[in-house]
């Protein structure tokens, strides 16, 4: 099973970063893998969504459930079903300082073609931590944005 971990530092306060993390159905807007996330449902800390992002030329789409922990920084995320047989990982925030915050998401995924899964794995854990990091670098774009 792959694990794809990528980390980001961004000069901004953690609740600032929070915010822009956790509004999932902002991505789109300055994400460009992310094509479409549509919220689902929203229980308290729970959220229900669907996400479809571009993948080397192809489109890959889920619906997963995230648990949010805001006293820590934390949301977790599980396929509910999707084009992966497994989909789950978080998105981890730590104040590194008062004015920056080191963001970590962690993508733990399975390819569900057992005969194909050794050829694919390599191939998708690449095209997926590639897009993991134009996410995270995304966040740069979108807090300046944010400032002007």
């Amino acid at each position: 099973m792959p694990l794809i971990v990528v980390k980001e530092r961004i000069e901004e306060p953690i609740a600032k970063v929070w915010e822009l993390v956790k509004n999932i159905e902002d991505y789109p807007r300055f994400m460009k893998p992310v094509r479409e996330v549509k919220v689902l449902s929203r229980t308290g800390d729970v959220t229900d969504a669907e996400w479809e992002i571009e993948l080397k030329g192809s489109l890959l789409r889920w619906s997963e459930r995230e648990i949010c922990r805001p006293e820590e920084h934390r949301i977790e995320f599980v396929q509910i079903e999707g084009d992966l047989e497994k989909f789950e990982g978080h998105w981890d925030l730590k104040a590194a300082s008062p004015e920056a915050t080191e963001v970590e998401l962690q993508v733990d995924f399975e390819i569900g073609i057992p005969m194909l899964r050794d050829m694919l794995n390599p191939v998708a854990e690449k095209a997926l931590r590639e897009n993991a990091i134009t996410m995270l670098r995304s966040f740069h774009t979108r807090s300046v944005a944010d400032l002007t």
